[in-house]
């Protein structure tokens, strides 16, 4: 769009990081389209043609029984109001309610959930609403707490101009008029960050470049997005069964009948006891590896963000991998554990006397590039690869005491 092409789709494999459950699942086909100079109010109307023409040309009917629902999209596409309707059917307005009220309504209703944010309560109020909404109708007029990425409503900066359609209890597609004013979108993704930082899973990892492309300009654009949830509540299968690929590999046993199991990995920090450092600088060269090391590696390094205790309480949760620090009597034998992981293709984090003696970046490329690798002081090292590699480089090296 800020390019300036007016209209464009894409169908393909998308993946979102959430959780999965019997009405989504992390990966799935999907449609997307843009069209610049729409809004979310002409949008509905073309989401209506394009539903009533799947009936019409793919099932031959426009009746459907699924999920425990009937509807009929002959019937009127009902508009239904985000904060409304929540307030109708449970007394909460959820635009100005607090979370203790929220929570005290969830468990006055019986209904599980996690998180302890408005954003997460919200969103719960209303899934225990939609499921007892046939359809067809439209969600419109979502909070902006919940909506990211959608046009703030002229009539009320605290909703947006999104409209989702409703079926048998669920949303089966997912439109806006897209958010495209740099300061708003900024201060919402600020806002997503607070709520990642908190523990919030759910919360959207914000997109800084996509905030740099809305400060040169992008027209007003309307955005639409369905996946294959629509074809399995038409059809009344689970959705792991309409799949148009298989989201598991085939399982594939090996003679004997053993499974091929994948090798643990390991990271081991290797500190330079020969250098004369004190006690905290030695502790002070595992952690700048550590660090360096989880920058580099990313959120691969995690199975889950975070673990909770009984009380709701979040814990941030340790890598799911081994970590080891050792010990190395020079910079010489650290330095050739560089040189063997780097032909073995493992990852490598360094740290130089250099590093340690100054905080001033450009001190330190300025001192290492007037030096030779071999006249290179290191002070630490740390690998991380497949538990036999890294076992096989560092076994000649103590444990650190």
């Amino acid at each position: 769009m800020a390019a300036g092409l007016p209209k464009t789709f894409e169908i393909g494999r998308v993946y979102r990081n959430e959780g999965s459950s019997p009405e989504h699942l992390q990966e799935f086909t999907n449609i997307e389209f843009y069209a610049a100079y729409m809004d979310y109010l002409e949008g509905m109307q073309i989401t209506k043609e394009l539903i009533l023409k799947i009936a019409d040309e793919v099932f031959e009917t426009r009746v459907f029984t699924t999920r425990g629902h009937t509807f009929n999209l002959d019937d009127e596409w009902k508009e239904l109001d985000y904060a409304d309707t929540v307030k109708e059917m449970t007394g909460i307005d959820v635009l100005t309610a607090s979370v203790k009220e929220m929570e005290e309504k969830l468990k006055e209703l019986n209904v599980t959930y996690s998180g302890d944010n408005k954003e997460r309560l919200t969103d719960t109020l209303w899934k225990y609403c939609r499921k007892q909404i046939a359809g067809p109708a439209f969600l419109i007029n979502h909070p902006k707490l919940v909506s990211p990425l959608s046009k703030a409503h002229p009539e009320n900066s605290e909703k947006t101009e999104r409209a989702q359609l409703l079926l048998a209890g669920a949303e089966l597609t997912n439109s806006f008029s897209e958010l495209n004013d740099p300061v708003d979108q900024r201060k919402r993704f600020e806002l997503q960050q607070e709520l990642l930082e908190a523990g919030d899973d759910e919360a959207m990892m914000p997109e800084w470049e996509f905030v740099e492309m809305l400060e040169h300009g992008m027209p007003p654009t309307f955005g639409f997005g369905m996946g294959d949830r629509l074809f399995a509540f038409m059809v009344d299968k689970p959705i792991r069964e309409t799949q148009l690929f298989p989201l598991m590999k085939p399982k594939h046993e090996e003679r004997g009948n053993k499974k091929k199991k994948k090798e643990a990995q390991v990271a081991v920090a290797v500190v330079n006891t020969g250098a004369g450092l004190e006690r905290w600088q030695e502790m002070n060269t595992v952690a700048h590896l550590n660090a360096a090391f989880g920058a580099r590696k990313g959120k691969e390094l995690f199975t889950r963000d975070t673990i909770s205790t009984k009380d709701e309480t979040h814990i941030k949760l340790n890598i799911g991998h081994a970590i080891m620090i050792k010990s190395a009597e020079s910079s010489e034998v650290l330095r050739e554990l560089v040189d063997q992981a780097h032909e073995a293709d493992i990852e490598v984090a360094e740290f130089t006397r250099e590093m340690i003696e100054t905080t001033s970046d450009t001190k330190i490329v300025n001192i290492t590039k007037e030096k030779n690798h071999d006249e290179i002081e290191y002070l630490g090292v740390l690998i991380f690869g497949a538990r036999s590699k890294i076992e096989s480089l560092t076994e000649r090296f103590e444990l650190y005491s």
